[in-house]
């Protein structure tokens, strides 16, 4: 499973997958195209939708929708470190929890499974 180390910004420091913030008019698909593209140089040519995930913060009031997608069929040697990421790949059965969002380790095992879900996360 490849994920990106957080360089900057919100999350830094811990482990996720990519993506942010939709620029006018796209699908949460073409998001997820061009936050990867930025992040990490990749292009996938298939994305497949798995997840949406709700999150509030209460002390700053701010709520995330997240998308969670599936990406295959790159090319792996554009693989590249970024100003925000440093990408890594990791066997699914070591992933490092203990440095990704504490809510990672009750969502992920579902989406590694295969199964489609909601949920929403309080901090």
């Amino acid at each position: 499973l490849l994920l990106g180390f957080k360089k900057r910004g919100l999350g830094v420091n811990k482990y996720n997958g990519f993506g942010g913030k939709f620029e006018v008019g796209e699908t949460p698909a073409e998001c997820a195209l061009r936050e990867t593209r930025e992040e990490c140089g990749l292009s996938p040519r298939r994305l497949e939708w798995k997840a949406q995930l709700l999150f509030t913060f209460r002390d700053s009031g701010t709520v995330m929708r997240v998308h969670v997608f599936e990406a295959s069929d790159f090319d792996e040697a554009a693989l590249v470190e970024t100003d925000e990421m440093r990408p890594e790949w990791f066997d699914v059965d070591a992933l490092p929890y203990d440095r990704m969002w504490h809510d990672d380790a009750f969502w992920m095992p579902l989406l590694l499974d295969g199964v489609a879900f909601e949920a929403w996360f309080d901090y």
